[in-house]
């Protein structure tokens, strides 16, 4: 399906209220209701949508999920556009949270499973702290022409304002957009230990 525009958003305050409402509704043969959503980053739509078949009752929990444009200020005034699609479509939007893909349920489909597998191995990838060095799995060339695929990882700030900074061997700080994206490792720390000599007297 391709992107969808609209000028309003009607009486829903927000985008992830109105898709909330877009994939809650009933058909002949069966209901949709959104158990749990996300929005992440204003950009990527999750939804855990239970699934009941009238003529059987039997559930099911699937993931919706939806690319999204909001740009309040759109010279046309199309506010808000989305791309709607489902698990088994293999979307290469991968940051589905932890709390929706909890509630999904088993399925046979090969595409969502790759999905699925996809979403807890970006969840799991270990997150860098103060004093690591990552090392890229390919070299990342920078606007300064330069390449480089080992950086020390510096934080700065306090709290939910922590910043996280990438300076190369070359002593400059680089930005690593998306890093749960990229693929790296986290180079183990070297512990030296200090060993004392010591002289006998006898």
């Amino acid at each position: 399906m391709g992107w969808l525009y609209m000028q309003s958003l009607g009486l829903h305050k927000t985008a992830k209220e109105y898709l909330n409402h877009q994939f809650t509704f009933e058909s002949e043969t069966a209901s949709y209701r959104v158990l749990r959503s996300a929005l992440v980053g204003m950009r990527r739509y999750y939804a855990a949508v239970e699934i009941v078949t009238k003529a059987t009752q039997k559930k099911e929990v699937s993931c919706v999920i939806c690319l999204v444009n909001y740009n309040p200020r759109d010279k046309e005034g199309f506010i808000f556009g989305y791309k709607d699609m489902d698990e088994t479509m293999l979307p290469f939007a991968n940051d589905c949270p932890a709390t929706i893909l909890d509630l999904l349920t088993p399925t046979d489909s090969e595409n969502a499973l790759a999905w699925r597998a996809e979403c807890r191995k970006r969840l799991s990838k270990q997150r860098p702290k103060d004093g690591d060095t990552i090392v890229l799995s390919k070299p990342m060339k920078f606007t300064n022409q330069t390449t480089h695929d080992r950086f020390r990882v510096v934080e700065r700030g306090i709290g939910r304002h922590r910043k996280m900074l990438f300076a190369g061997d070359d002593g400059i700080y680089y930005r690593l957009r998306n890093l749960k994206d990229l693929d790296y490792t986290i180079e183990a720390r070297v512990v030296r230990s200090s060993t004392v000599q010591t002289s006998s007297l006898f």
